[in-house]
């Protein structure tokens, strides 16, 4: 019996010496300490490809509605300028909201143009017209067509977030477009990243004569930024 018990305490001791060299099993527990932070890094990663998608697709909304308001009235040869009519603008703002795709900014975001022009009697730039469209109650960063259009309320110094910002010249004007989106997090805040408010800009000057004078015509519209 004492031989036996002798023995088992010599096979403890050789088991409890080699088992500072003994690497079975070691994979899985640095696999178990090293998943999470592989996970979480994953996720990051994957947020963070999505987010700038998002970015970019709202970037190009803007640049191309911009540049399709700049124009309207281009291909007019009738030799009067043209005018730009609320129906164009409508239709101008539903191509940009489909142009948006799945983005479902018609809820979930908010687009904003103004025709930014020139007034030579106050040498003011001013907002004769702004329209937009999207459910996300935002207003314009920079004024309004009503109290804050440049003429009356604080001066418009230029519009963009740019420190060279965009302004009309004398005779001319400027399309320019503002995308607000809620963006919310694929993955809830899991990884730190919750909801996230995305702007992007674009300004284009229009391409030919136009008669600015008249505003928008031909109506009421369909895209108030009430």
């Amino acid at each position: 019996m004492r031989m036996m018990l002798n023995q088992s305490k010599n096979c403890a001791r050789r088991r409890f010496r080699t088992l500072g060299s003994d690497t079975a099993g070691a994979a899985m527990v640095e696999f178990a300490f090293t998943a999470p932070i592989l996970l979480v890094m994953g996720l990051f990663g994957i947020e963070l490809a999505q987010a700038s998608l998002m970015q970019t697709q709202l970037s190009q909304t803007a640049i191309s509605l911009a540049d399709n308001a700049s124009r309207v009235g281009q291909n007019d040869n009738s030799g009067v300028a043209p005018t730009i009519s609320e129906a164009q603008v409508d239709a101008l703002l539903a191509s940009a909201v489909r142009q948006a795709g799945n983005m479902d900014i018609a809820e979930r975001g908010r687009i904003i143009i103004s025709s930014v022009e020139y007034d030579a009697s106050t040498g003011r730039q001013f907002i004769r017209w702004q329209r937009c469209t999207g459910g996300l109650e935002r207003e314009s960063k920079y004024g309004d067509d009503g109290a804050k259009n440049g003429l009356t309320g604080a001066p418009i110094a230029g519009v963009g977030s740019s420190t060279n910002k965009a302004k009309a010249q004398a005779g001319t004007g400027v399309m320019f477009v503002e995308v607000i989106y809620d963006y919310d997090s694929l993955f809830d805040g899991a990884i730190g990243i919750d909801k996230m408010e995305y702007r992007q800009e674009a300004a284009f000057q229009v391409r030919d004569d136009r008669d600015y004078s008249a505003g928008l015509t031909g109506g009421t519209t369909a895209s108030p930024c009430d």
